[in-house]
């Protein structure tokens, strides 16, 4: 497997754990990148955004580890069901990637919602689709969650996708702040995990499983799962998982 020629970049504060000042990264960007080759490079640790391809390289950490979902065995557990079944009304639609007002409007919402991002309109505008649009893989897709309010349908939440030979992968998701009790980020991960089962997909890549991460270790809760570690997939068992987060404590 050929890897692109790729640079280190620093990008501040680690997103995930806040005691990490340094996070580095190893970036390559790609206008038009082969679907199959980017599914290799997933079990190498690279993600996407935007054209932007990158993999963590922290000298002092090594906690962001690939994660999936082998769908045919998913079991969801009973609060998945409950929230899977809390939101059977709502309509999904995918479609090609693409710059919509409606899922820029509610990203704007989201992001001044959960992160407090405030931005210039234009600023806001080019920010979103660098990141979210302007994707590097032809086989990107964005799937609409809509709520039926009687008169019209509302727009709800819109997950951003990769989808790939034998998987799908999720990059990135976003929410109506109002409708924050229906849980929408469980829901779109068991609407996509079903729609890796329709189009007949292996697996459903979650990004990044960070053990120490109050945001990010949510993801070993879709079972059962496997982990990259070094360059190699394997079950994510009780004890492996106890054993990483021991591990990642110690230092």
């Amino acid at each position: 497997m050929t890897v692109p020629q790729t640079t280190q970049s620093c990008f501040g504060s680690c997103s995930y754990l806040s005691h990490h000042k340094d996070w580095l990264v190893d970036t390559f960007d790609a206008k038009d990148f082969d679907p199959a080759l980017y599914e290799q490079l997933l079990t190498r640790g690279y993600r996407r955004s935007g054209r932007h391809f990158y993999r963590t390289r922290c000298d002092s950490c090594s906690q962001c580890i690939p994660i999936r979902i082998k769908v045919a065995d998913f079991e969801p557990s009973p609060t998945q069901r409950r929230i899977f079944k809390k939101n059977m009304s709502l309509q999904i639609r995918i479609a090609k990637i693409g710059l919509y007002r409606s899922c820029f409007e509610l990203y704007e919402r989201y992001a001044e919602g959960q992160h407090g991002q405030q931005r210039a309109a234009e600023d806001s505008l080019n920010s979103y689709y660098s990141f979210l649009v302007d994707s590097g893989l032809e086989t990107s897709a964005i799937t609409s969650y809509f709520l039926d309010s009687g008169e019209k349908s509302d727009l709800v939440a819109n997950g951003y996708i990769d989808i790939l030979p034998n998987g799908i992968s999720s990059v990135y998701f976003a929410w109506d702040p109002v409708q924050a009790k229906r849980s929408l980020g469980v829901y779109s991960v068991l609407k996509e995990i079903e729609l890796c089962l329709s189009l007949k997909k292996d697996y459903y890549y979650l990004g990044f499983w960070v053990p120490l991460s109050k945001t990010m270790h949510y993801k070993a809760h879709y079972v059962p799962a496997e982990v990259a570690l070094e360059g190699k997939w394997q079950a994510l068992t009780e004890d492996l998982k106890k054993e990483l987060e021991e591990r990642f404590i110690d230092t």
